[in-house]
């Protein structure tokens, strides 16, 4: 039995050496492992911020403006060359001209002479830019893969199946007086909605 003990007692002096040992090399070695924890965290965090500040710094793409005399309700320009057909007044389906390099389609009113509504294409655009641009939808609609979003006198149309704040535009049209549309619901399933 002594010598068992004799084994052990050596054994548990140098495993108490052995953790002594690991413990000096712990508190010497700690602080820089934690410096280095701390340099991870700091140049993960200096990434993350630079990265958010690179994404809002570049300006969404600025929407069409029209010029004022070009909006419904204004007469129609005097380029436009009116049909006269026997016994009316003017008949014109559609015109269209170059403005700022994007073609604008306008629907005269032939009663009144004046534009009745303006269609321009704008594929270059996305939900959500409309978004940051004109603010919170009034209305919306969607039929299979037609979205229909309204804000007051204008509308964007979109053909996805997956409607969503990167859906591309393919038509605004301009208007005179305010759509009426079902309540816009956000970024939500199509199930409800009725074509």
């Amino acid at each position: 039995m002594s010598i068992q003990s004799t084994i052990v007692d050596i054994g548990s002096h140098q495993d108490r050496a052995y953790l002594a040992e690991v413990a000096d090399i712990l508190r010497t070695q700690q602080p820089l492992i934690i410096r280095l924890i701390m340099g991870i965290f700091v140049c993960i965090t200096i990434s993350i911020s630079a990265a958010l500040v690179v994404a809002r710094m570049q300006p969404a793409p600025r929407i069409i403006e029209l010029p004022q005399d070009l909006l419904p309700g204004h007469l129609l320009p005097s380029r436009i060359q009116c049909v006269t057909p026997p016994n009316s007044s003017c008949y014109l389906a559609s015109y269209s001209i170059n403005t700022n390099g994007k073609a604008v389609h306008f629907i005269p009113d032939p009663e009144f002479r004046t534009i009745a509504y303006v269609l321009v294409e704008a594929n270059e655009y996305t939900m959500g830019d409309l978004l940051a641009a004109w603010g919170t939808p009034t209305g919306f609609t969607q039929c299979v893969g037609e979205v229909t979003v309204f804000w007051g006198t204008h509308k964007a149309f979109f053909f996805t199946q997956s409607f969503q704040p990167d859906s591309h535009v393919e038509l605004i049209v301009y208007a005179l007086e305010p759509y009426q549309a079902p309540r816009w619901h956000g970024f939500i399933s199509a199930q409800g909605y009725k074509c």
